[in-house]
């Protein structure tokens, strides 16, 4: 328990300090700021404000065939310059082999129309489904083979006479032989 107290107070320490020194810095920062000085202009401003009053047109560019990945395009950039001609700078310089490849990021860049087959070797999925197809195709046969055996087996109730000869009749034409007569009709024991 005293350990956890110990740490506690260590913890409040250190932010205590932190907050001290983060608070005294901003005191410093605002002594160092008085609102009636203006800033010292930057050399790279003065500069940028010079080539602000120069206005470039498009009799000022380069030709567009001379520009390479060192060019400084910047120039095309001027209010003077045609949206065009800006255009025509800037499609030149995407088309340059440095900047015209492809990072193999973008999710369509292949071409997903052809794949490698896969030759012997079978997936999970081809698998399961090949089984499945058996199965289907068992059970269909042993559901047509109890059919057939149903159908064998049951004879009508009771076929008449005129239907008893005709099934002999086409049997010895076929040259089978002609079932037995199981019905009642017409014996006489």
């Amino acid at each position: 328990m005293k350990e956890q107290d110990l740490r506690r107070k260590n913890d409040l320490a250190r932010d205590e300090a932190f907050l001290e020194r983060w608070s005294r810095r901003k005191a410093e920062a605002r002594a160092e700021f008085r609102p009636g000085e203006q800033a010292q202009p930057l050399p790279a401003a003065a500069d940028a404000e010079a080539a602000r009053e120069t206005v470039l047109t498009d009799a000022d560019m380069p030709d567009i065939a001379s520009i390479d990945e060192h060019t400084d395009i910047s120039p095309f950039f001027s209010p003077g310059v045609s949206e065009a001609l800006r255009r025509r700078a800037l499609r030149y310089l995407f088309r340059l082999p440095r900047f015209g490849v492809r990072d193999g990021l973008d999710d369509y860049d292949g071409d997903y129309r052809s794949f490698t087959p896969l030759g012997a070797i079978e997936t999970a999925d081809m698998k399961f489904d090949r089984e499945r197809l058996a199965r289907l195709a068992q059970q269909q046969l042993a559901g047509e083979s109890e059919q057939v055996e149903a159908a064998e087996g049951e004879m009508p109730p009771a076929a008449s006479a005129a239907e008893t000869e005709n099934v002999q009749e086409i049997a010895a034409r076929d040259g089978a032989p002609a079932a037995q007569d199981t019905s009642t009709e017409g014996d006489s024991v």
